[in-house]
Formats: C-alpha cells, structure tokens, sequence
C-alpha cells in the first residue's frame, strides 16, 4: 500500500475530478498513475541489468599468437596506412 499527501487545493481538484468520473479518489490517482507509468519512457536493457553490468569480469582473453583475423586486419592497416602516406606526398610534390 501507498500514501500519498496533497495539497488542499490539488485534494479538491481531484475529489471533483474523481465524483466526475463516478469512482472513488483512491480508484481515480490509481487510474491517472497506472496511465502516466504506462506513458513514460520504457526502461531500456541497460538501465534493467545496469547493477550487473561489468559486475562479472571474465578477464582478458589471452593471446595465443594465432590470429588470422587480427593478422589480416593488422595487414590492411598496414597497407592502407602505406597508399595515405604515399597520397600525401604527391600532393606535396605537386
């Protein structure tokens, strides 16, 4: 169960709303409450598991020296690293 203190003026407002719905004040904040949740933004994965995040450390995943993919991106890299500065001294010469 929940309290919940209101000013005079809000009480009244929403006793008169309340007899204007035909419910009881109880029923008609637990209505406008329930409608106001609902309307909020979802909570997203993050903010649902966020005390378990990075909680658990599974450590780092030692290396073996046998990484194909790592040596051809190590490759490209390499390469690509290569033509930039090879592009940039021919525009200098130019």
């Amino acid at each position: 169960m929940q309290s919940t203190r209101f000013d005079d003026a809000a009480l009244t407002q929403i006793k008169h709303a309340a007899k204007h719905e035909g419910v009881s004040v109880s029923e008609f904040v637990r209505r406008a409450a329930i409608e106001r949740a609902q309307s909020a933004p979802q909570m997203t994965a993050l903010e649902a598991l966020g005390d378990f995040v990075g909680f658990i450390s599974s450590g780092p995943t030692p290396l073996t020296g046998d990484d194909p993919f790592g040596d051809a991106l190590e490759e490209q890299h390499q390469r690509e690293a290569a033509e930039s500065r090879a592009l940039r001294e021919q525009r200098r010469a130019r």
